[in-house]
């Protein structure tokens, strides 16, 4: 082996933390990838390909026709051509045969090989862990960690392990299974539809996984079923995981919904018992069944002030759908369903809006009756605040839960702009895309967590008291605001 090669499998044993074999492994397929730059990318190769093919034939029959100035082409006209023509007819020829061998077997080689490294590089995210050590012991204000109090690390869109392959693709085993073992136990489960029927995709109307970015376009080769989604988180509880009796956060950010609650209330119901019957594997271990019967929504913040250690082994589950349909279901001319099955039993915590103008999918403003538990908003309102705008911010939400959506962009934000989210602004969850960018990158971002792989806390100044009322979103903010002439 070459010290260059020798060198390399260092490289990915110090920062994949693979064993050496892997690496060797790694390295001897990217070593028969060399005229392909690693990790692939179809996009460039496609171009080589398509355009290098024509004009390499056009050279080719040139230098076969150099010393004629007419050939006979009697096939096809029966007249005399130039050789310029026969240059042209073979360059416009080999277009087309170029374009017909680079999708019968260029592209479907690239695939798997970029397929390989994808899978590979998600490994390695979570190849290097310890759990979340002694968090039962940890002492906040003389009580127990608290999840208002907790800021965990959370990923963007549950078992996308993009963008390696082709603008990314859904692989539900490997993309939870790495961020599981990366520490991560809070899952955002974006929910869409597709209108038209495409290949590696639920059905037109039917809930699914996907990704789409900021202007709604669809990205990836393929989608993933909620239900393979549940199965797979449901292996956070398995003790093969380090931290598997700790609680698991899963939020549902439903995007769209095919079906109106108010001009189709039966098919809009039928729709989210689809959502909750493809999350049955995650069932068992929902807080909506524990004695203490933290279902609908009705004991919200008791679910933020309960100490983690009581929540052990049970999954939390947010959503921003609203599923009060389910508690007037004969009102609408439907018979009510198993608890299982009823999705607003299954939902834990409601996540609200604080400005009708922000684009969060289905996310509605909270009602003037009610001061949500939860809210969401875009992170770049976060970094967009002054220095004094966001201790405003902080104090003002440090009784609820507070998630900062980052824009839909593969790659995240920076380094800095998530310290200044999670110490300044003290939001609790800024969920990232752990494939979105190099190894060396998300490693030092998911290190931002350090051997509390499942929660940071937040600044003292910002911890909630369990006994103080939380206060109605964003009033003393727009006060300030309104004072400096901002609002």
């Amino acid at each position: 082996m070459t010290t260059s090669a020798q060198e390399e499998i260092q490289i990915y044993e110090n920062n994949l933390y693979l064993p050496n074999t892997i690496a060797q492994d790694l390295y001897n397929f990217r070593l028969s990838l060399r005229i392909i730059p690693a990790p692939p990318k179809s996009g460039a190769l496609f171009y080589l390909f398509i355009f290098g093919v024509p004009v390499i034939l056009a050279i080719i029959v040139g230098f076969v026709l150099r010393i004629l100035i007419y050939i006979p082409i009697s096939g096809f006209t029966g007249n005399l051509h130039n050789k310029w023509s026969i240059i042209l007819f073979a360059l416009i020829i080999g277009f087309y045969i170029s374009l017909i061998v680079y999708y019968l077997f260029v592209q479907p080689y690239l695939d798997k090989n970029n397929i390989v490294i994808a899978k590979e590089f998600a490994k390695a995210v979570g190849s290097k862990t310890e759990g979340f050590q002694g968090y039962t012991k940890m002492d906040v204000m003389g009580s127990k960690l608290i999840l208002v109090n907790t800021q965990p690390l959370s990923v963007k869109q549950t078992a996308y392990i993009g963008p390696q392959v082709n603008d990314g693709m859904f692989e539900p085993e490997i993309g939870i299974l790495s961020a599981l073992n990366a520490g991560v136990r809070m899952f955002t489960l974006q929910i869409d539809y597709l209108d038209v029927k495409k290949d590696g995709f639920e059905g037109p109307g039917v809930f699914t996984l996907v990704y789409r970015d900021d202007s709604g376009k669809l990205i990836g080769k393929n989608g993933a079923s909620i239900h393979d989604t549940a199965t797979h988180l449901a292996k956070a509880f398995s003790s093969d995981m380090k931290n598997y009796e700790q609680p698991l956060v899963v939020y549902l950010h439903f995007l769209r919904t095919p079906y109106n609650r108010y001009d189709s209330s039966i098919l809009y119901v039928e729709s989210l018992i689809s959502v909750a019957k493809s999350l049955e594997p995650l069932t068992t271990h929902s807080l909506s069944f524990a004695p203490d019967n933290f279902s609908r929504q009705s004991r919200e913040k008791m679910i933020l002030t309960t100490p983690l250690n009581q929540l052990n082994g049970r999954m939390i589950l947010m959503s921003n759908i609203d599923t009060s349909l389910f508690r007037k279901m004969e009102s609408i001319g439907m018979s009510p369903v198993e608890q299982k099955y009823d999705l607003d039993y299954l939902t834990n915590i409601r996540v609200y809006k604080t400005e009708k103008t922000d684009s969060l999918g289905q996310t509605e403003l909270y009602p003037s009756t009610k001061i949500p538990a939860a809210i969401i908003i875009p992170f770049d309102r976060i970094i967009s605040m002054t220095p004094s705008e966001r201790d405003v911010f902080a104090n003002e939400n440090k009784q609820r839960f507070v998630i900062a959506m980052p824009s839909q962009k593969v790659s995240n934000p920076s380094m800095e702009d998530i310290t200044i989210g999670l110490t300044k602004a003290c939001v609790n969850s800024i969920p990232l895309n752990l494939f979105g960018e190099s190894l060396e990158s998300i490693q030092r971002k998911r290190d931002m967590w350090k051997s509390s792989t499942l929660f940071l806390t937040k600044p003292a100044q910002y911890i909630a008291n369990p006994n103080e009322a939380p206060h109605v979103p964003d009033t003393a903010l727009k006060t300030l605001l309104e004072n400096s002439g901002k609002a």
